[in-house]
């Protein structure tokens, strides 16, 4: 968003921004570590179970996390696996075809 010659002040001002906003840096990473790598392993081994089931595993494991937490860091390590579709079925009684029976 910066232009040259644009201050950072005037920059964040301009869009509305906290002029913190741009320096911010994340403080868990390192902390979750440990945890997105257990969380990653354990959805290669079980890939159609969710967030909730690894989250009981995580638990016998030994990382306390609440079930928001689990579920913050599964979407931002994407373990998700995409939905089976369900089956196309068969109607048990098909419509008939009506046949003109006039022209037009």
């Amino acid at each position: 968003m910066r232009a040259p010659g644009v201050s950072l002040r005037r920059a964040c001002w301009l869009i509305g921004m906290s002029r913190a906003t741009p320096s911010y840096g994340l403080r868990l990473p390192p902390k979750d570590a440990p945890v997105l790598a257990a969380m990653t392993a354990l959805s290669a081994q079980y890939p159609r179970y969710g967030y909730r089931r690894i989250r009981v595993f995580l638990h016998q494991s030994g990382f306390e996390r609440s079930w928001s937490h689990t579920h913050r860091l599964w979407r931002r390590q994407a373990c998700w696996y995409p939905r089976k579709r369900p089956r196309k079925r068969v109607t048990s009684v098909r419509a008939r075809i009506h046949m003109p029976f006039k022209p037009n």
